[in-house]
């Protein structure tokens, strides 16, 4: 695959609300190709089509019906991790590719007309990435936000997690995907995550971060040295982060920044007084952050590693 410099290409990516923190990498693969003169198009649901046009992308956009939140997520978690517990092997369940095929119906026509050169998609997103150019037969792209895993890693899926829906996310779902792709981008390095061998079509492009458009108004009032705390894009009970966060900054006179997808307005309740918002620009503000207080999501990690912050 060879895109040559001064020729303009169209690339299709694919993100979803579900997406949670592998949606930051495939956004910034975008504006990267975009910032090189390409024409870049989201493929998304309306629940996160904002931020696709807050980075000036444009988006097609899929119905609710389409959205991923109906195939995938904590609604879901509770009856699969039941019955792998009981010996059940999910066979009936994908939901990747049941999301994949009403999804695509929506948008292959738009996609079509676009005629992209390549598709890429998320860790959550990319089987509709491969049915949209599979469709085609277009390239696509797997774009990976965390270390490397699969055939091409060093270690096997057993070793990095326990038996349960976690393995069985990775290792039926995720990994076979990644396996069929034409490219890998894998968001990290090999000073941070040494892979020998790596295949041909795997790369290790370091952390994959969107720059901020928001405009920097919202955060003119804040005070010069702040604490950032960030927990996950996927709810994971994390609350007691900020709970915990917020009480022990008040003692010291520093000033909380919280970040808490799905859960702002509630925690807003607890806290009143505190700035705690759905997301904000972390480029803006960890340059301002004397402490990083995270869940240790490997996109937070990163982030704290480029802007040099104490976590």
């Amino acid at each position: 695959m060879h895109y040559r410099a001064g020729v303009s290409f169209t690339f299709v990516g694919v993100i979803s609300e579900e997406g949670g923190g592998s949606n930051p990498p495939v956004l910034a693969v975008g504006e990267g190709l975009r910032q090189l003169g390409h024409r870049v198009l989201f493929v998304c649901d309306q629940r996160i089509a904002s931020v696709a046009t807050d980075c000036g992308l444009e988006v097609i956009v899929t119905s609710d019906r389409a959205g991923l939140r109906e195939y995938f997520g904590p609604a879901h978690f509770g009856g699969w991790a039941r019955r792998l517990a009981e010996g059940d092997d999910l066979a009936d369940v994908d939901p990747f590719t049941a999301w994949a095929d009403v999804a695509f119906e929506e948008t292959a026509e738009a996609v079509k007309v676009a005629s992209p050169a390549l598709v890429f998609g998320g860790l959550l997103t990319s089987a509709l990435a491969e049915r949209l150019a599979s469709a085609r037969e277009d390239p696509w792209a797997f774009v990976n936000p965390a270390y490397v895993f699969g055939r091409a890693a060093p270690h096997r899926i057993d070793d990095d997690f326990a038996p349960g829906l976690p393995r069985h996310l990775f290792s039926t779902w995720l990994e076979p995907c990644a396996n069929r792709a034409d490219v890998v981008l894998h968001a990290t390095d090999p000073e941070f995550d040494p892979v020998p061998n790596l295949p041909s079509n795997h790369h290790q492009v370091g952390p994959l971060t969107p720059a901020s458009s928001l405009a920097p108004h919202p955060h003119d009032e804040l005070a010069d040295s702040v604490a950032l705390v960030s927990i996950s894009t996927d709810m994971q009970g994390e609350e007691t982060i900020v709970h915990s966060a917020i009480e022990a900054l008040a003692e010291l006179g520093i000033t909380p920044v919280v970040t808490a997808p799905g859960r702002a307005a509630q925690l807003r309740g607890d806290h009143p007084g505190v700035r705690i918002e759905e997301f904000a620009p972390h480029d803006v503000l960890l340059p301002r952050s004397r402490v990083f207080i995270t869940h240790a999501g490997h996109g937070s990690v990163m982030n704290g590693l480029v802007y040099g912050v104490p976590m």
